[in-house]
C-alpha cells in the first residue's frame, strides 16, 4: 500500500490545506457587494457551459472545498472585484499564464526565495471583524 493514499487520508491532507480563508474571503466580499449565493452562482459558467450549483457555491463559502478550476477562480474574482492572483495563491495554485511561462530553475529559486522573504510582511496581517488589521503598527 506503499504510495497510495486512501479516501480517508487525502481528505485529512485536503482540510490540513483548506486552512487558508479562500471561502471566508468569498462569502465576504459577495456580502459586502450585496450579491446573492444564487446570483453569483449564476454568474460563473463551466467549461462544459453549465453555471455551478449554489450548493456547490455554499461549501466553497464555508472552507469545505477550495476550487482548483480556473475558470472559477478567474470568473469569481471578476464578479467580486477581487485579485484573481491572490485567489489562485489561497487556493494552492499558480495562474494559469504563469503555470505556461517556461522558467529555469535558477529563475523560480530566485522568486520563490523572494516570495518566502515577504512573509514575515504578511504574516503581520490579520482579519478580524470584517476587516483587515496590520499587527506591526504600519499599514504597509
Amino acid at each position: 500500500m506503499s504510495g497510495i493514499r486512501s479516501r480517508k487520508s487525502t481528505k485529512i491532507a485536503a482540510k490540513e490545506n483548506a486552512k487558508v480563508p479562500f471561502g471566508s474571503i468569498i462569502r465576504t466580499a459577495r456580502i459586502s457587494k450585496h450579491l446573492s449565493l444564487d446570483y453569483v452562482s449564476s454568474q460563473i459558467i463551466k467549461e462544459s457551459g453549465g453555471k455551478i450549483s449554489v450548493p456547490y457555491l455554499h461549501s466553497v463559502e464555508m472552507g469545505k472545498r477550495v476550487p482548483k478550476q480556473s475558470y472559477f477562480i478567474e470568473q469569481i474574482a471578476d464578479i467580486l472585484d477581487i485579485n484573481s492572483d491572490w485567489l489562485f495563491y489561497l487556493s494552492g495554485r499558480f495562474p494559469p499564464e504563469d503555470i505556461e511561462a517556461v522558467i529555469g530553475e535558477a529563475e523560480f529559486k530566485h522568486a520563490i526565495n523572494n516570495f518566502r522573504n515577504k512573509k514575515d510582511t504578511f504574516r503581520k496581517w490579520h482579519f478580524k471583524g470584517g476587516e483587515w488589521h496590520c499587527n506591526g503598527g504600519n499599514d504597509e
